[in-house]
């Protein structure tokens, strides 16, 4: 099993590395066995730091051929993948359960994330933790969304989505705007959202309805996610025990979830 440590000294990204001391400081050096969600080329833990599996839709060589070409990947950084999803759940994928769940940017991607935290519960050890890394909407593209509240998520777990509806696909549209972290903390912020009119972006969302599409299905400030746990603490098998707001710079907020 991986030993928690702030990984300073590993081939690990910045980002990584900034994750891991936040980790080593709320949980404290220990062995665990870890489980990462879609790390794709940026994992928090290395392949070679025993006791750590990898799950994701795609297997490697997918991401790779998605990937290849992308600015913003390095697709022969991208981890070999333990556990495919595209055709089966995490309760049925995953056999070893982990003390350990990672998901950096994958919550805001879930359609039904009432759903898909039973999931989590059914398939981690009896005293797991989950260490989500979420996107703040005040420094990303997502700025002039409302973030998402209890009745956003009980909706969709009433309609028990499998993929981003229509109504999801097109706030994503509709709201969008070219916003990077770093104009966010310097205050250089967009006066309007207007990637989209409200025409276009409903055609659009038709369209890609059709389909999976990829888009925030949820969108949070760190202050929002505590209120949305909060309200539907009756519905989640999971309890927040560290929540820190975004670093200087950053866009994310990170937090820590114990078994309720």
């Amino acid at each position: 099993m991986p030993v928690l440590t702030p990984g300073d000294g590993l081939d690990v990204s910045r980002r990584a590395k900034s994750r891991r001391r936040f980790l080593t400081a709320k949980l404290g050096p220990r062995d665990l066995s870890v489980l990462e969600i879609d790390a794709l080329d940026n994992p928090t833990f290395l392949a070679n730091e025993t006791g750590v599996r990898f799950a994701d839709f795609f297997s490697r060589q997918e991401s790779v051929e998605r990937h290849r070409d992308a600015a913003n990947h390095t697709w022969d950084r991208i981890v070999e993948v333990d556990y495919i999803l595209r055709d089966t759940t995490l309760r049925d994928a995953v056999t070893e359960p982990p003390d350990l769940v990672i998901a950096n940017h994958v919550i805001e991607h879930i359609p039904d994330p009432i759903g898909w935290f039973d999931d989590l519960r059914a398939i981690v050890a009896e005293d797991a933790r989950i260490f989500l890394s979420v996107p703040d909407r005040r420094y990303t593209f997502d700025y002039f969304r409302g973030p998402t509240d209890a009745v956003d998520w009980l909706r969709a777990h009433d309609e028990k989505l499998a993929m981003p509806s229509y109504y999801q696909i097109l706030r994503h549209l509709f709201f969008w705007t070219n916003l990077r972290e770093a104009d966010a903390w310097s205050g250089n912020i967009p006066q309007t959202y207007d990637r989209y009119s409200l025409e276009d972006a409903m055609a659009r969302a038709g369209r890609l309805a059709e389909s999976y599409t990829d888009v925030h299905c949820s969108v949070f400030t760190s202050a929002s996610f505590a209120t949305l746990l909060r309200d539907l603490a009756s519905l989640l098998p999971w309890r927040i025990e560290s929540l820190a707001d975004p670093l200087d710079g950053e866009n994310e907020f990170r937090v820590i979830l114990r078994p309720a």
